[in-house]
Order: structure tokens, then sequence, then C-alpha cells
């Protein structure tokens, strides 16, 4: 998957209004400035309240789609991705995966912090969303590699704020 697919997917999402932002490996490399390795797809979190109306979306866009426990797994001829849905929890933002959950303070995570790759802006979420849950989840010994050196640059007390729990498989 392409720089240029990934922001028309968002330039999609940004039309129809969606609240989101990208975690990942596209994620770490929009936090890095430049692309570190190929990706097949791109994972998103949208907030609960906007589950349906974006498989509306997605169908839309003709994209083929499949729910996966919590997550919704889509794709077409331009973008393959997966989205996770989050919702607040008593002042806390909580956002699970088919094989992961990730709570953190609200007030740290929103508004959604935003990061720039090759002239493109991207909503990320938080740097250290993102770089925990790489180091903690990612697959990927590049992407666990760049999160650890992204990690000097983290604000410590809110990566201590961060609550990541491995599901089960």
């Amino acid at each position: 998957m392409e720089l240029e697919q990934v922001a028309d997917f968002r330039d999609s999402l940004d039309r129809y209004g969606f609240n989101y932002f990208i975690y990942g490996g596209w994620a770490l490399d929009i936090i890095n400035g430049d692309r570190t390795r190929s990706h097949t797809d791109v994972d998103i979190v949208l907030w609960e309240k906007q589950r349906d109306i974006f498989k509306q979306f997605l169908e839309r866009q003709r994209c083929t789609i499949w729910e996966e426990g919590p997550k919704i797994v889509f794709g077409n001829e331009f973008v393959n991705g997966e989205a996770v849905f989050m919702k607040e929890d008593g002042g806390d933002c909580v956002l699970e995966g088919k094989f992961f959950k990730a709570r953190m303070p609200a007030n740290l995570l929103i508004p959604f912090s935003k990061a720039r790759i090759k002239n493109e802006e991207f909503s990320i979420g938080s740097m250290e969303l993102i770089v925990k849950m790489a180091q903690n989840f990612s697959r990927y010994p590049q992407d666990k590699q760049l999160a650890n050196i992204m990690a000097r640059e983290c604000d410590k007390k809110i990566m201590d704020r961060i609550e990541l729990e491995r599901k089960r498989k």
C-alpha cells in the first residue's frame, strides 16, 4: 500500500466527517516522517458510535467487509485496512481490537495529535499510544525497533498512564 492510497483514504474519511486516527505501522512511519517498510494495509481507530455509519461508508467505497470480533477488516482495489473502535469510559478512552485492549485518560488523547510525512498530515491520536502499542503488539521487528527509538521522545508520564492488555488468541 502506497502513501498516496493512505492519503486518498484519509481524504475520503475526512469528507464523510469521521473522527479517527491511524495507528500501527503507518502511524509509526508518519511520526518518523519517512517510510521504513512496505505496508499491506492501514489501521485506524474510530469512535464506537461511528461503527454503523463507517460500515455504510465502506459499502459505498465498494469494500469487502469482514467483522472479526470487535474489529472490522475491509478492502477494495484501492485500500485494505482494519478498524478498531473506541469509547469513553469514566474519563478514559478505551479501544479494543481482536487481540488487545488499550486504555488511557481521555485528556491525554483528545484532541488527537497530527504528524506529517512527505508533506501529508495525518491524525495519529497520540505518539505515546502509537509507540507503546507498537512496542507491545507489533509483529514486525523493524516497527518495534523504531518504536523503541521513538520512545526516547515520548512523555514518560503519559506512557505510564497508558494501560495495555493482550487478549488470548
